[in-house]
Parts: C-alpha cells; sequence; structure tokens
C-alpha cells in the first residue's frame, strides 16, 4: 500500500516479516547506501544475499539465501541490476 511497506528479515536463522509505517521510496532511499538495490517496483534485496542471478524465457530472477527464490528483476531496473553484479559492486 501507498504509506505501508513489508520488510522480511533473518531472526535467529528464520524469516520474519515487519509492516512498517512508511513509503517505499522512504525506504529505498535508507536502505540503498547499504548494499540494498531495488530490482523491481514491489521489491529491494540485499545485494550480500543474492546467490544466484538466472535468466529465463520470462526475464531475470534472484534466488536469495535462505530458499527465497524467484524474486523478479524487471525491465526497468535489469540493466543497472546485471552492471552492478557483473562489477563485483555488491
Amino acid at each position: 500500500a501507498s504509506n505501508y511497506t513489508i520488510v522480511y528479515y533473518l531472526k535467529n536463522d528464520k524469516v520474519e516479516r515487519l509492516l512498517l509505517r512508511s513509503t517505499f521510496k522512504k525506504v529505498e532511499e535508507q536502505l540503498t547506501p547499504h548494499s540494498f538495490a531495488r530490482c523491481h517496483r514491489s521489491y529491494i534485496v540485499n545485494l550480500r544475499k543474492v546467490q544466484l542471478v538466472r535468466k529465463e524465457s520470462d526475464g531475470f530472477f534472484l534466488d536469495m539465501e535462505h530458499n527465497i527464490n524467484g524474486i523478479p528483476i524487471s525491465q526497468t531496473y535489469a540493466e543497472a541490476m546485471i552492471v552492478r553484479f557483473m562489477s563485483g559492486e555488491n
């Protein structure tokens, strides 16, 4: 929703969920300097937790640690994400 963002994080090696009363844009601005990047209009990921970037017939996807798989990379963010991974800037 416009003024709420859901954050998934690890606590005691278990994925937890937190609902923040904040816009996605504000969360993005706070996280970007800390190895986070937007990969889709609905997703910001911790680049240090990405295990695999895969290309399929319908686009690019990220597989993360803790068996979190299939996070989409939209066309809007694909080039920047691929460049970032190829340069090792994560």
